[in-house]
């Protein structure tokens, strides 16, 4: 079972960097994740699971989940969650270019070229995007035929 995140101590520059990360999150209208940087901040104020839980509408394991998530990533760990399969056109050049090459393993190229697998477990460890071997394939190969 996850470690319980019971309460979050925010620095200056911490609180300010959340309070820049609010305003992003107002630009974008992104109101579940304004709602996780409500939660880190009231357990700073020293507000429990449950009572930030009360007072957001949330249930508490969610609560518990967004401060671990924080105290893990910072802001970052505040972010919804990446949808399975959804990546950025930047993670898709990427994955491009990683698709033709061998991988590099203490400074040597690998034998055999990067599979579609082997790039979904590098995306999923790197971008935390789950995806199948079968969609990135079919992603990669769209992307191919789009730039010819």
């Amino acid at each position: 079972m996850a470690k319980k995140c019971r309460f979050i101590r925010l620095e200056r520059r911490q609180r300010e960097e959340l309070n820049a990360f609010i305003g992003v999150l107002v630009a974008k209208q992104s109101l579940s994740s304004l709602r996780r940087v409500q939660a880190v901040m009231l357990s700073d104020e020293g507000k429990t699971p449950s009572e930030i839980a009360r007072t957001l509408g949330a249930c508490e394991a969610s609560v518990y989940r967004w401060l671990l998530g924080y105290r893990k990533f910072g802001p970052a760990g505040l972010a919804g969650r990446v949808q399975p399969g959804k990546l950025t056109p930047e993670q898709i050049d990427k994955l491009l270019g990683i698709s033709g090459r061998r991988p590099v393993q203490d400074g040597k190229a690998g034998k055999k070229p990067w599979s579609f697998r082997k790039i979904s477990r590098w995306a999923k460890a790197n971008w935390n995007v789950s995806i199948s071997a079968v969609r990135l394939r079919q992603i990669i190969l769209r992307r191919i035929l789009m730039d010819k």
